[in-house]
């Protein structure tokens, strides 16, 4: 018992030590939350910068594309604008205007769409009176996207030939490419009111009716189309395709009035 006797200032002495260093512990501890803590913070603002830093990249490529819009409506107005400024040519006849049709009409065919269209805008000073030559630009314009020049040659050939149906199934072409189905509908229907036998009119009139869901008067007109279009045109395959789609939804969807030829 002598032996295990262990001096009672010695224990308080290794309990003192046990706590200071329990206490150094606890301090570390909280110096280790307070920076995980500030890591913590500092991980948050970093994100919160590279978020906006995103969305300033998208909101600078979405101005950049709108400038480059811009940039092409303004030249195609800059070239529209040179080609009417352009000295008219010493003869301006009727038979100058049908010969530089018949140019244009080869550069278009060889694919030189924008030699096409100066071309016609030469024809048209010679022969100002001929709406074919506006409507010739107005589909090639179309094909350089320049819709809203397209428009201007439509409604000027119609000026001088209120029934010209080449020119009213134009501007339906028009409407429908950009998404004005009511309109091209409209249009398509004035063209066959000028030419029963526009075959393209009444296919346009087929697109214009599929893309309102008027279903009856896409049957009607995908039939005119079919009966005048001789057999082996291309186009026929893609008619009877858009009719079957239209017999399809006709079916699925609740009965619509005849529509009236």
């Amino acid at each position: 018992l002598v032996g295990a006797w262990v001096p009672l200032s010695s224990t308080r002495s290794r309990l003192t030590q046990a706590e200071a260093r329990a206490l150094e512990v606890e301090h570390e501890l909280e110096q280790a939350k307070a920076l995980g803590v500030k890591l913590g913070e500092r991980a948050a603002a970093l994100s919160a910068e590279k978020s906006a830093a995103v969305e300033r990249g998208r909101s600078d490529a979405a101005e950049l594309l709108s400038a480059n819009a811009e940039l092409g409506r303004l030249r195609l107005r800059l070239a529209r604008a040179r080609a009417e400024q352009q000295p008219r040519p010493a003869a301006t006849n009727p038979r100058d205007g049908k010969r530089l049709q018949a140019e244009a009409r080869a550069l278009i065919r060889a694919g030189k769409a924008q030699e096409g269209a100066e071309r016609l805008t030469t024809a048209i000073r010679a022969d100002a009176q001929n709406a074919d030559l506006y409507v010739d630009r107005a589909f090639v314009r179309m094909q350089l996207k320049d819709f809203q020049g397209a428009t201007s040659d439509c409604e000027s050939a119609l000026r001088l030939n209120p029934n010209h149906a080449l020119a009213w199934n134009n501007l339906a072409m028009i409407r429908l490419g950009q998404g004005d189905g009511p309109n091209a509908l409209k249009l398509a229907r004035r063209a066959l009111q000028s030419d029963q036998n526009l075959v393209n009119a009444w296919i346009m009139r087929l697109s214009a009716a599929a893309m309102t869901k008027q279903w009856e008067e896409a049957l009607l007109a995908g039939e005119g189309a079919l009966q005048r279009l001789p057999a082996g045109d291309p186009r026929r395959a893609m008619v009877e395709r858009s009719l079957k789609n239209a017999r399809a939804k006709r079916d699925a969807a609740e009965p619509s009035p005849t529509p009236t030829r």
